[in-house]
């Protein structure tokens, strides 16, 4: 077994609250799945926080070996002891991930995708390790749009061929007459036993409704100056026109609204009224 990552992949930080003057030593437990000294080179089940420092690394190295044995987990949980008192975060789980078995994961190739269906989104499922042979990857959808009503049905699972280190998973809309705004499109990557995942499993794909138009805002004249040189925003929209749009804005910034320049209403009508 090989690989690690830190934050979540291979390091455990200790943190402590108090005086800093003296140096502290923090005991500990491991747990799970993988054992110390076994998967990982031995933890002591102590560590020394220096005098002037507010914590201390605890680094899991893992030991590689040729066990094909998935995805392990590693708990270290603080001891009680009479020098310090265990805050309420007393207990973090590391991954430790196998090098005789593939990691997956997901990321976002295209985040857009909108009706009537020309302009699709794509997620994107790419595995580490031997390409050899193909790999099925199952993974389950979520969010606002429904799957096979918003988008053409993905079935819940890919396959990465044999030779590819990756596939693609497209999310096509279904063009409807519901006006529904934007909704999410969620892929995350299910657990199997074929292969493990790795620290990114979830992605997000914006869907836009055709029956809604898009607006957008740019900058057109970025200098406003006293005593009367005046900036602009255009605020413009795309899809169908023969409707009234009334839009609403925030204004932010250093300058102060009613104060440093004239108030604007906070919101826009196509056509004006």
């Amino acid at each position: 077994m090989g690989g690690g990552a830190i934050d979540g992949y291979g390091q455990v930080p200790g943190v402590a609250y108090g005086t800093t003057t003296a140096a502290l030593t923090v005991k500990y437990a491991m747990s799970g799945a993988a054992a110390n000294g076994t998967d990982y080179t031995t933890l002591s089940g102590s560590v020394v926080i220096p005098a002037g420092a507010s914590y201390a690394d605890v680094t899991v190295t893992p030991k590689d070996d040729t066990l094909v044995e998935g995805k392990e987990l590693v708990t270290m949980t603080l001891s009680a002891d009479a020098a310090y008192v265990p805050g309420t975060t007393a207990a973090g789980t590391l991954n430790l991930l196998d090098n005789e078995q593939p990691t997956v994961t997901a990321s976002v190739y295209d985040g857009w995708a909108s009706e009537p269906g020309s302009d699709t989104g794509r997620f994107r499922l790419t595995r580490t390790g031997s390409t050899t042979a193909a790999l099925a990857v199952k993974y389950a959808m979520s969010g606002a749009a429904v799957n096979g009503a918003d988008y053409t049905l993905l079935s819940g699972s890919a396959t990465i061929p044999a030779g590819a280190g990756y596939v693609n998973v497209d999310v096509v809309p279904v063009n409807d007459a519901a006006a529904e705004s934007l909704e999410t499109v969620v892929l995350t990557v299910s657990e199997d036993g074929a292969y493990q995942t790795g620290s990114t499993v979830k992605g997000t794909i914006n869907l836009l409704d055709d029956e809604l138009p898009i607006v957008t805002v740019a900058v057109t004249d970025a200098v406003a100056a006293e005593p009367s040189d005046a900036a602009v925003f255009t605020v413009t929209r795309g899809g169908r026109t023969d409707v009234a749009v009334t839009v609403s804005y925030k204004m932010s910034g250093g300058a102060v609204k009613g104060t440093d320049y004239a108030a604007p209403s906070g919101r826009w009508r196509w056509p004006p009224a």
